[in-house]
């Protein structure tokens, strides 16, 4: 017999060790994780063709295939080491600690500490 309904799991769901977890109770998705800390926590690398974001987003390490990232679209933009070659415009570095610029950049605002 045949039941018209979506796919429902109740309680939470687990997927082989540490695959899928979803717990109902926090209503929190773990890949690669049992104990997610966020809505969707994913452990291990995640291989996208477009990512839109809205709100705050924390990148640890921003790296293109072909060597050399062309466009960041930022409206604020915090950096250990940013360097910046050709046109940049439109943009704020609010924290860089090395900040190096060859080319023409237009900048919102720039905070110099230091040197």
């Amino acid at each position: 017999m045949a039941v018209n309904k979506n796919f429902v799991v109740k309680n939470g769901l687990e997927v082989d060790t540490d695959l899928i977890f979803a717990d109902a109770s926090t209503n929190k998705v773990g890949i690669g994780s049992t104990i997610p800390a966020s809505m969707l926590d994913v452990k291990g690398g995640i291989a996208v063709t477009d990512i839109n974001a809205s709100g705050v987003g924390t990148i640890v390490t921003l790296r293109s295939t072909t060597g050399i990232i062309t466009t960041v679209d930022a409206i604020s933009l915090q950096a250990t080491n940013l360097n910046v070659t050709g046109v940049a415009t439109g943009i704020t570095i609010s924290s860089a600690t090395d900040f190096y610029v060859s080319g023409v950049t237009t900048t919102t605002t720039l905070d110099v500490i230091g040197t």
